[in-house]
């Protein structure tokens, strides 16, 4: 299965369109599937190779939102000429765990994949034994 937009997308993922207008998400997820798909080491089982791809796309996408709420004020008001803008710590703050989060996510796969590209087989032994038996026609 490869992943698509909808996978990361709410109510299945936890991006919400809501929060990307510009591009808009399926078009911003669509760019960052395509990213993680060529950061995917040789020899990722497809398994891995969604995993890497889903926490690629979680890493841009929570960094973009945590870039603009870093930017853009969470409100403004305007008195008698005078601007106040604030910003909502805890909200970043959320965010940017997020962020940290998938970052860490998607260092272990990689790690994960890069350390298991030895194959190892298992080959139980084999035992025989002999049984006698009695047969009547």
């Amino acid at each position: 299965m490869a992943v698509t937009a909808a996978d990361v997308t709410a109510p299945t993922g936890e991006l919400r369109p809501e929060w990307f207008t510009s591009p808009a998400l399926p078009t911003a997820a669509g760019v960052w599937i395509g990213l993680g798909e060529n950061t995917v080491p040789d020899g990722a089982t497809s398994e891995q190779t969604d995993a890497v791809v889903t926490a690629y796309v979680y890493v841009r996408g929570f960094s973009d939102l945590l870039l603009r709420m870093s930017a853009d004020p969470n409100s403004v008001s305007i008195d008698k000429g005078d601007i106040s803008a604030s910003f909502a710590k805890d909200q970043r703050d959320q965010i940017a765990a997020k962020v940290s989060r998938w970052q860490a996510t998607y260092a272990a796969l990689l790690e994960e994949i890069a350390a298991g590209s030895v194959e190892v087989a298992y080959n139980p032994p084999r035992t025989s034994y002999s049984q006698s038996a009695v047969v009547s026609f």
